[in-house]
């Protein structure tokens, strides 16, 4: 696939550097952990579902990998491919490594690479997800890339794609986004970032409309347009504003579908009535409780909705 940057468009909020100096970058990190066979067991694999994680949220991991496994018989998700993935860094730690490793060997369903783990590099954790798509996983329709704190309902995000399928316009849009962005650039008054270099800062005074971080789903050629520019223009952080911007030069359109996320009264809105006349696909599950809650809540909802 051949990709083209258009020329930065009227209106724009880009700042007009990342219009004119497009900087390389490889991403060659060695596969510690692989499954280069998951998706080719298929001669489609209508999702595949990669989750960015570390490795403190197996209860996390342990929910989402309920949903992927054990789907309702009467559920549109049964029997279609749908493969999920998730996604590591290296741990300092080689005995947190080595229980990296035995996970693996149990579920088949870890990828890790011979970056560090840490936030600055969740941008590589991005670029993994597509660089895995494109490399072992491009009979596939879709790819999600998303935050292991999102819980799913499988059911809905399969009848929700099948529609967006049936459009017909595979590479100019995502299909599942909650988006933000058309703002000031609000990291420079945010602590965590300034720590970090201003090489590897967004430079611009305004954000570009962009998929908040917490997760995507794209067609895998709009996956494979973004890997493709991701290796002419470096990132940088926010992770969420560098994939706008790499949207905007692709002329990708980032559709709003925030009733499809949910992030406050999440328990209390799936065990009542409102659940099923709504429209929710994805809830954000560590906005209003403490992290190490997280897993609990995830299990109530898989109680809810799965059993």
């Amino acid at each position: 696939m051949k990709i083209v940057f258009r020329p930065q468009p009227s209106g724009s909020k880009v700042d007009p550097w990342y219009y004119h100096h497009h900087v390389p970058y490889q991403h060659n990190f060695k596969k510690v952990i692989n499954e280069p066979t998951l998706c080719s067991q298929h001669e489609k694999v209508f999702l595949l579902y990669t989750v960015r994680t570390i490795y403190d949220h197996f209860d996390r991991r342990e929910v989402l990998r309920n949903i992927f496994s054990n789907i309702p018989e009467d559920s549109c998700a049964k029997g279609v491919p749908i493969k999920h993935l998730f996604l590591f860094g290296k741990p300092n730690n080689s005995t947190i490594e080595s229980l990296i490793q035995k996970e693996s060997e149990m579920y088949h369903d870890i990828l890790l690479e011979d970056f560090k783990e840490s936030y600055v590099n969740v941008s590589i954790k991005a670029i993994m997800a597509w660089k895995y798509s494109v490399e072992f996983c491009a009979n596939a329709e879709y790819v999600a890339v998303m935050n292991d704190e999102a819980f799913i309902d499988l059911n809905r995000i399969v009848s929700w794609l099948g529609h967006d399928l049936s459009k017909g316009k595979y590479e100019d849009h995502f299909a599942l986004c909650y988006r933000i962005g058309d703002s000031p650039a609000l990291h420079k008054h945010i602590k965590q970032f300034t720590y970090l270099d201003e090489e590897i800062l967004y430079r611009g005074d305004f954000y570009p409309p962009y998929c908040h971080g917490f997760g995507y789903i794209a067609p895998i050629n709009v996956i494979n347009k973004l890997y493709l520019a991701a290796l002419q223009n470096a990132y940088y952080m926010p992770t969420d504003v560098w994939i706008g911007v790499l949207a905007e030069m692709l002329n990708i359109n980032i559709i709003n579908h925030e009733h499809q996320y949910i992030f406050t009264g999440v328990l209390k809105h799936y065990a009542s009535g409102k659940y099923q006349k709504s429209p929710i696909i994805v809830a954000i599950c560590d906005f209003e409780n403490i992290k190490s809650e997280t897993g609990k809540l995830m299990r109530q909802l898989y109680q809810v909705i799965y059993n």
